[in-house]
């Protein structure tokens, strides 16, 4: 069974919703709210594309790596394995932690609005997901000759 697609306007792979079914027995489909959706059947492709967002920019906020680098890291078999366990245990966290869409909320003390990114933080990757991205050497910020930089 096929893993991932490669989204060609975003540059980035995304989980295909049977594979997430089959690997963590979560059927998208039925978890995630679609009334009043305008295209009820596409909001679990949607979702997949957010979790897939939110990995790449941890990625990219956290090292030197833009989505050309990232994306020719896994197209070594054993990168893609880790970037595809990342992708679906982020999966697995925003299911449980109910975070389905783009929600905001309220700054009380500077009245105004903030993403639910801004409210979270780091919390909004799974640690688990970091640490696939760790033993996957997505997260390396050392330079070629070994050292630290």
């Amino acid at each position: 069974m096929k893993d991932m697609y490669f989204d060609e306007v975003s540059c980035r792979y995304v989980l295909i919703e049977e594979f997430v079914k089959e690997e963590t027995g979560i059927d998208l489909g039925a978890w995630l709210n679609t009334f009043g959706d305008a295209n009820p059947s596409n909001v679990p492709k949607r979702f997949l594309k957010r979790v897939s967002m939110e990995i790449y920019n941890y990625i990219e906020k956290r090292t030197f790596k833009n989505r050309l680098l990232i994306n020719a890291e896994i197209a070594a078999p054993h990168k893609r394995q880790m970037f595809c366990e990342a992708l679906l245990n982020q999966v697995m966290y925003m299911v449980n932690s109910g975070d389905y869409g783009l929600q905001s909320g309220v700054n009380l003390k500077d009245g105004r609005a903030m993403s639910l990114a801004e409210l979270r933080g780091d919390v909004r990757v799974s640690p688990d997901a970091i640490d696939c991205l760790l033993n996957g050497g997505f997260l390396y910020a050392g330079n070629m000759d070994g050292g630290a930089i």
